[in-house]
């Protein structure tokens, strides 16, 4: 049972390692699809997206402000700003953004 734990622990940690690396191509990917079409808003919100995940917050928080200056208009996104303050542990910002959607 001793080796049972460990053999568990060691593969939890060896899926977290490929999660991240996934994570990590997903926004490189993105950035070259933002790179070849930069005025598309929902980009900008997958990637942001994608940041949060990866919890680079401050990241996914100038992604999500990009994706609206781009005239994004869809409920997704002030939940997902809220979510990111909340995730930093800024509750009076997600509280103002959970009143937008």
């Amino acid at each position: 049972m001793k080796y049972g734990l460990s053999y568990i622990i060691i593969l939890l940690s060896v899926i977290q390692i490929f999660a991240h690396d996934d994570l990590e191509k997903q926004i490189s990917d993105t950035t070259k699809e933002i790179e070849k079409t930069p005025n598309n808003p929902e980009l900008y919100l997958r990637r942001g997206h994608l940041y949060h995940q990866h919890e680079e917050y401050n990241k996914a928080l100038k992604d999500y402000s990009k994706a609206d200056s781009l005239g994004f208009e869809h409920e997704l996104l002030p939940y997902r700003i809220a979510e990111t303050y909340f995730q930093k542990g800024e509750y009076k910002k997600g509280i103002f953004y959970t009143e937008k959607f």
